[in-house]
């Protein structure tokens, strides 16, 4: 008899409306749904590039892909401004690029950029050194 008393208890509790203790918004539903198509994104990458690509072509091609997939059109035109083997000071790259605002092309353009790896400091040691310059990163 006890038995039967347990299964009417579970099933007196799956049929009543469980309410948990938080509510989701639409826009916290649409935020995760987001985030699951960036993952989608990143776990769907293309197969390596072929080996027979020259060395510059490759990594040209490697940071074009990168910066597609991850970033904005803001990394994208950093990395155009800039020569073979060119070491440019920030404020010759804001010149280049049209802007006037330090700290919108620090957040907007340098740091993705350095943070990705696409371009490098030429004293890491001292970001904030007034001699400091940028170049595009090496990939092997």
């Amino acid at each position: 008899m006890s038995h039967f008393s347990k299964e009417s208890k579970v099933i007196n509790l799956m049929s009543t409306r469980y309410h948990p203790p938080f509510t989701l918004t639409s826009r916290q539903v649409n935020l995760v749904a987001e985030i699951c198509e960036w993952i989608g994104r990143w776990g769907g990458r293309a197969s390596p590039l072929s080996p027979q690509l020259r060395k510059a072509n490759q990594i040209q091609s490697i940071q074009t892909d990168r910066v597609s997939d991850q970033v904005g059109d803001q990394v994208k035109r950093i990395l155009s401004v800039f020569g073979k083997d060119e070491a440019l000071a920030a404020a010759v790259l804001m010149e280049r690029l049209g802007l006037k605002h330090l700290p919108t092309f620090r957040r907007n353009y340098l740091k993705p950029a350095l943070a990705l790896g696409l371009i490098r400091m030429t004293q890491p040691d001292s970001p904030n050194s007034p001699t400091q310059r940028y170049r595009l990163a090496s990939r092997p």
